[in-house]
């Protein structure tokens, strides 16, 4: 386990270390715990919530305190898959709460975390690479206005940033592969510049015009050579019984145009695989 907060210029007080490493070594030995169930007495709880609360001691410490073992694993493990994801945080019921925001397209209040795991190539978690919170003040509004913004000020600008977060320190050291789902099929994001030894694996949502002949990319990839073939499980569902399905995997280069729609005119088609 690491020793985060080891170093004072992380934390100015060395009791806010101690505390942060009592408190982490507590709750890994009980997961899934609450914490007062987790400390057995009300003053381990007490100790922890203070922590919590107090002012000084800020996420991105907590966070930093952290790194320096996972850029070390990252290291040793010497290919890692830096997968990213967003979570809800759901605390509609906690009425004490303040400062939460809605979570979705309904009254729940809550919290948005988005976090990027370092996993290794035979499955291993290595660390948390990033990760950034927010609240929603206000509803996100019509679509059809969101698309009109630059990626700066929208919402999902938190998957360049987090790719761009996730390299840092580790730039040239090893082989990184970004990985995340259908939402982050964002034209900015495979557009970004990356350190010259990472990759993006990204889920399509959208069939994407190319600047090859055959105009879009869905019909460019089924024309493509088969690399491969495997076969997984599907488990049951209200629509569908359980089956077997045999995938193919296909891949070649081709080279994505800038969306119309794209607020960002000066940009340049972005190639890859």
């Amino acid at each position: 386990m690491d020793k985060p907060g080891n170093k004072s210029k992380i934390f100015q007080d060395i009791r806010h270390a101690k505390r942060l490493r009592k408190t982490l070594l507590l709750l890994s030995e009980h997961p899934g715990e609450t914490v007062p169930k987790a400390s057995g007495n009300a003053n381990k709880s007490q100790s922890i919530y203070r922590f919590w609360s107090n002012e000084k001691v800020k996420k991105t410490q907590i966070l930093a305190s952290h790194r320096e073992g996972v850029v070390r694993r990252c290291v040793e493990a010497g290919v890692v898959l830096a997968i990213q994801d967003t979570t809800d945080l759901e605390y509609t019921t906690h009425e004490a709460t303040k400062d939460l925001g809605y979570i979705n397209q309904t009254p729940q209040q809550g919290i948005k975390v988005h976090s990027c795991i370092a996993v290794s190539s035979k499955g291993e978690p290595l660390g948390m690479l990033h990760q950034q919170s927010w609240t929603r003040k206000q509803r996100s509004g019509k679509k059809k206005e969101r698309k009109k913004k630059p990626i700066q000020e929208k919402e999902s600008y938190r998957w360049l940033q987090t790719a761009k977060g996730a390299e840092e320190g580790l730039a040239e050291k090893i082989q990184l592969i970004h990985v995340a789902d259908r939402e982050a099929d964002i034209f900015e994001l495979f557009a970004q510049k990356r350190s010259a030894n990472s990759e993006l694996l990204i889920r399509g949502e959208y069939n994407r015009r190319v600047k090859e002949e055959m105009g879009y990319l869905l019909p460019m990839i089924e024309q493509g050579s088969i690399l491969g073939t495997m076969t997984i499980n599907l488990e049951r569902n209200p629509k569908r019984r359980a089956r077997q399905a045999t995938l193919q995997i296909r891949g070649m280069r081709v080279t994505l145009e800038v969306p119309h729609a794209s607020p960002q005119t000066s940009q340049s088609p972005s190639s890859g695989n």
